[in-house]
């Protein structure tokens, strides 16, 4: 089984074949249209989970645009990166935002919930998670994490050490 990275900071960094974005630093960024003007900014990240793939491939995001939730499918965006996400098109369809079957948003179904790493046994929270551009598709494959240890009744946050795991190495706690 592959070790936990253990990461210092969410930043994104670039690889030799990948590159990796962080939920983090795409949440409250600007959505520039292809004419170079701004449209919106990234609400949330849409990925589907489903027992056919073993990291959850990102469906599209939700913007905020004039006060709205509108969704944007991955096929309208052009790039990901760490300020900005930047459209093929010039314009969001103003069609409102609805969860679809299997979709979860990252940032309020993952990030600040509790998690069981499988090959350590250990209750963990996720505090970021990692896309990355696979060539072709954005799929969810690493969640960044601090452990949480149980202090008589309530659960204490270890914030100092975070390690980068695997999606495949956790699963959500009941």
């Amino acid at each position: 089984m592959n070790a936990p990275r253990r990461s210092s900071s969410a930043a994104p960094t670039t690889g030799s074949a990948r590159t990796v974005v962080t939920v983090a630093r795409l949440l409250g960024t600007s959505i520039i249209a292809r004419t170079g003007r701004s449209v919106g900014r990234v609400d949330d990240i849409v990925v589907r989970v489903d027992s056919s793939t073993e990291s959850p491939p990102v469906t599209g995001i939700v913007a905020v645009v004039g006060g709205r939730r509108l969704y944007v499918p991955i096929w309208r965006i052009r790039s990901l990166a760490r300020g900005r996400v930047s459209l093929s098109t010039n314009a969001i369809s103003s069609r409102g935002f609805a969860l679809r079957s299997g979709e979860i948003l990252v940032r309020d179904g993952i990030l600040g919930h509790r998690f069981v790493d499988r090959c350590t046994a250990e209750f963990v929270l996720a505090v970021d998670a990692e896309l990355d551009d696979t060539g072709g598709s954005w799929m969810l494959t690493r969640i960044v994490t601090c452990s949480r240890r149980r202090i008589g009744t309530h659960w204490r946050v270890h914030d100092r050490e975070r390690i980068t795991r695997d999606w495949t190495r956790v699963e959500p706690s009941t």
